[in-house]
């Protein structure tokens, strides 16, 4: 069983606020190391979880003592300034099994990365050099798990290794998205069993028809429930409808595209849902999601708004799994528990595996199925499962999601009956 101590405090992050020296200590240990000056020891280091910035915010929790140059900058001459400086150390975390991590954020914000190919090279890069100079490897392989929108601007990382390779380097690298569909799957089939309808009745809506969504649904298609899928790209729905429709032609599937103006009126027929979009900002507003309807969001930064218990809206943190002692400090919205995002436990697996039976493989491209039934041995032989019900930090007692789940059944079953 993984137990871990924290050695950093808070650091980057939505929710985190760290103070001005603590800010400035990171910031010069990271220029120490990504310049190369000989004055501190490298990090034994088996995996690394790496991140971007995601918000203009961001930037005042990392560099609190750059905020005064906003008085002689414009917003825009601020932001290339800061999106200039080298990639910056923001978590340590160390397993008494002997297995440590570090947390890395390259400045640059997702939609330039996604927008700029050449961009991408040159951070990664400085990552790959930041990396040399700060780490040496703790046992075999450092694994280098990719975060936020990291996977979809490496083309499911596969530029990163490119690159790796091209440097000659030996690292591994994976999107982490094994661990998170692994996740996601097995939380949905616990909604779906303690629905109190039978499955066939159960209609699950996947918002976001991507790498993790399609493997997500395909896996929960053995469970006979009905699926309505949504994505904004017309092209990439029709395609699915045509590839599902052959390959389940008794399914019950409906394909949406999305739009603010129906979204309220698709979700309203469904059960649960589950996101895995990409985007910078939330896509629904709170009033277009049903009463009592379960959402599991895996996307980041999150498309679908959060809510307090009182709403009787539940829009749960996806892709976590649950490691016992394990603590990040870390905070990326969900609070600092034994909670860690499925991108960054898949890079702890890896290293793990690697000293035991060394049967866990990176994920690059598509989910395999075969890598899946690994995880899924590995988690159960280590006891660790899907993550807790969070909703940012508020922790979701298991009974309040079975009555949701009840309470949606009865309003879709009753506004059957009324059109009927």
């Amino acid at each position: 069983m993984i137990k871990t101590k924290n050695i950093s405090d808070s650091t980057f992050g939505k929710e985190t606020h760290q103070s001005w020296w603590k800010a400035l200590q990171k910031y010069l240990v990271s220029i120490i190391y990504y310049f190369g000056i000989p004055i501190l020891k490298k990090n034994p280091t088996d995996f690394i979880f790496i991140v971007h910035t995601r918000y203009d915010e961001d930037y005042d929790n990392v560099f609190p003592f750059y905020k005064p140059l906003r008085i002689f900058l414009s917003p825009e001459k601020y932001r290339k300034f800061l999106e200039k400086q080298p990639p910056l150390l923001v978590d340590k975390f160390k397993t008494v099994e002997g297995f440590n991590g570090l947390m890395i954020t390259t400045l640059v914000p997702p939609t330039k990365l996604i927008a700029e190919r050449s961009v991408v090279r040159n951070e990664i890069n400085r990552i790959l050099k930041f990396i040399q100079r700060c780490c040496i490897p703790n046992h075999d392989q450092i694994v280098l798990s990719l975060g936020a929108w990291w996977p979809m601007a490496t083309k499911k990382g596969m530029l990163f290794n490119k690159l790796i390779t091209e440097a000659k380097l030996n690292y591994r690298v994976t999107t982490g998205h094994s661990v998170t569909v692994f996740s996601i799957v097995k939380m949905s089939e616990w909604l779906i069993k303690k629905s109190p309808v039978k499955s066939k009745m159960i209609n699950v809506a996947i918002l976001g028809c991507g790498n993790i969504g399609q493997t997500v649904a395909k896996l929960l298609m053995k469970h006979n429930v009905n699926f309505t899928f949504i994505d904004i790209n017309e092209k990439k729905l029709k395609q699915l409808k045509k590839e599902y429709e052959s390959i389940y032609p008794k399914k019950k599937m409906r394909f949406e595209i999305f739009s603010g103006e129906t979204i309220k009126g698709v979700l309203s027929q469904c059960i649960f849902g589950v996101c895995a979009t990409s985007n910078v900002k939330s896509i629904i507003n709170k009033k277009d999601i049903p009463k009592n309807f379960i959402f599991i969001d895996d996307s980041r930064p999150e498309a679908i708004p959060r809510f307090l218990l009182k709403d009787d809206r539940y829009t749960i943190e996806g892709g976590l799994l649950r490691v016992k002692g394990a603590r990040s400090s870390f905070n990326i919205g969900f609070g600092n528990d034994d909670n860690l995002l499925g991108c960054l436990a898949e890079g702890l697996l890896l290293a793990w595996d690697s000293t035991e039976d060394k049967v866990l493989k990176e994920t690059i491209g598509s989910v395999d199925d075969n890598n899946l039934q690994q995880i899924e041995q590995f988690c159960n032989r280590h006891q660790l499962r899907f993550g807790d019900f969070k909703m940012g930090s508020i922790k979701i007692d298991e009974q309040i999601i079975e009555n949701a789940l009840y309470k949606r059944n009865q309003t879709i079953k009753n506004t059957v009956k009324k059109h009927s």
